[in-house]
Formats: C-alpha cells, structure tokens, sequence
C-alpha cells in the first residue's frame, strides 16, 4: 500500500486514490514455448566469410556447436553439387537473439570460391540443417531445415594479400603465401 501523498498530483482536480481491493493470483494461464525455432532466412556473405543465420525466434547462439550438421547445396534438392560443412566459429556472443553469425573456415570458404557450380549467388546458395543444432531460450531443440535459399549472397570482393613469401635460390622456387 503507498499512501496517497507519496505523488504530488499535478492534474485539477487531483485524481482520486482507488484502493485495489483484492489480487488474483492467476495460475495455469502461462503456457509454456514447445515450438521449436527455425531458420527463417540466411545470408552468405564471401567477402567476410560468414553464415548469417536469422531464426523465427530468440535462441542461445553458445549451443550451436555441431556446424557439421550444416550443408550447402546448388539447387532444393539432392544435389552432387553440395558441401556438409567442415567447422566454423559462432561469432555472436550474447543469448536471447535472432541473428546469428558463423565465420566459416577456410577449407570450405577455399571450396565454394573455387566451386562453379555451387554458392555464386542467390539462385545456387540454399542451406539444409540436421536436427537439434541450437537450442531457444525455452529449451527447445530445433528440427531439421531443409533447402533454404539464400535470402542475400554477397560474393568476395576482396583483392588478395600477400602475407609471406619465400625463396631458395639453390632450387630457384619462390612460394608465395596469401590470405584466405
């Protein structure tokens, strides 16, 4: 209970003081999340080597552990053209969103550039999931997704860096090192 002069009542007239006469305690009325999340869209971006993933809700990014359970595929079905993930890294930190960022790693980064076939743009980038790969913040698992596409692609456009290089004169070999 506050009493009725811990406010200074500015309106005119002052408004009355209603007392609230009982409380309801409302129970069985919160019905508990059993709906698992899924991959609403993602993005592909090749110049900063990373997976956007976006979920239909807010999931606890630190239990997508398993990145094999990811693959990228030419087309909506089975297709020779496709690639399972190797690993990766989970960027995003904090629990409770929406987006989630991967960096991919260098062996698939490395395969898509040089694959053709696979991954170029929107219309050859589509993204399957095996279940139970993130966890919302209910604790439900989510099920497979099959044959997503790309919802934005974004090709590399980054010139190579040359990072070391080195040379024998005795055999006349130079090796040159670059970036991913």
């Amino acid at each position: 209970y506050f009493p009725d002069t811990l406010v200074t009542d500015l309106a005119v007239p002052p408004l009355k003081v209603v007392p609230v006469l009982f409380t309801a305690a409302i129970s069985g009325l919160v019905v508990r999340d059993n709906t698992p999340p899924t991959i609403s869209e993602f993005q592909l971006d090749f110049t900063l080597n990373q997976l956007i993933l976006t979920f239909s809700e807010p999931v606890r990014p630190f239990t997508l552990t398993n990145l094999t359970l990811f693959t990228i595929s030419s087309a909506n079905a089975s297709s020779p053209n496709s690639r399972q993930l190797t690993g990766g890294q989970v960027l995003t930190t904090a629990d409770g969103v929406t987006v989630v960022v991967v960096a991919l790693n260098n062996q698939d980064s490395a395969f898509f550039k040089l694959n053709t076939q696979i991954a170029t743009n929107i219309s050859n980038t589509y993204l399957s999931v095996g279940p139970y790969s993130i966890i919302d913040m209910s604790g439900n698992l989510m099920l497979a997704v099959n044959y997503i596409r790309a919802s934005a692609f974004v090709p590399d456009t980054r010139r190579p860096q040359l990072i070391q290089f080195s040379l024998d004169m005795n055999t006349g070999v130079m090796v040159l090192t670059f970036d991913g």
